[in-house]
């Protein structure tokens, strides 16, 4: 990714926390992504709305992305579609001498009732503060960031690992042929219509164990 679409300076901070919106275009976001799967829906134009806060030698990054995307369905491989709401909150230190500490997932049960929910009509003045440990984390170098990669990353985190169709995604996946209602396999479905019995029939993958039996049986 060559373009700097989205990017601010650390001059432009000095000043107070900059804004940064504008619209996700086709050509942006098919170079952005690739060498992916996922391309811009042709839906309509997406839309970014950041807020930029440079807190000491730190960059502070939050704000809302609303983007519709297509993936190949990974069933049918038609185009799969998925509106995208990420909300960004990214967290940047100085590329040198900072270890970066992974995001903090919650633990299982816990609840986000104790942070305050944005509101339809509000504005991110509105949320709580996120700790550290709740946003993602990287490193910047330079007098200029630039936020276009950031941006992919929030992105491919919304799209599914098994992409489907919107049809398809209520629907459970059946075994084609499917498979009988009484759970027999196939193979012995098949077995059965020739005529043999239950005790007949042998798995394949035993049939070895079969025959080193019998040579045994032979020295005996």
């Amino acid at each position: 990714m060559t373009s700097k679409v989205f990017s601010v300076t650390l001059r432009d901070l000095e000043d107070g926390p900059s804004e940064i919106s504008g619209g996700l275009t086709q050509p942006w976001v098919d170079e952005l992504l690739h060498d992916t799967d996922v391309r811009h829906a042709q839906a309509g134009e997406g839309h970014l709305d950041l807020t930029v806060t440079k807190t000491g030698p730190n960059i502070l990054v939050q704000g809302k992305m609303n983007l519709t995307v297509t993936v190949p369905c990974a069933r049918t491989l038609e185009p799969a579609l998925y509106v995208l709401s990420p909300k960004i909150f990214l967290h940047l230190f100085p590329a040198q001498g900072v270890e970066i500490t992974p995001p903090r997932r919650p633990a299982r049960g816990e609840h986000k009732s104790d942070k305050k929910t944005k509101s339809k009509a509000g504005n991110w003045s509105d949320d709580a503060e996120l700790s550290d440990g709740n946003a993602a984390q990287d490193t910047y170098s330079g007098e200029e960031i630039v936020l276009d990669n950031f941006l992919r990353e929030f992105i491919l985190l919304e799209i599914p690992m098994i992409p489907l169709r919107e049809d398809l995604r209520d629907v459970p996946f059946e075994a084609n042929p499917p498979l009988p209602e009484d759970g027999s396999s196939r193979a012995e479905t098949t077995t059965a219509s020739a005529g043999e019995s239950d005790e007949d029939f042998i798995d394949p993958r035993l049939l070895p164990l079969r025959d080193l039996k019998a040579r045994l049986e032979k020295k005996e």
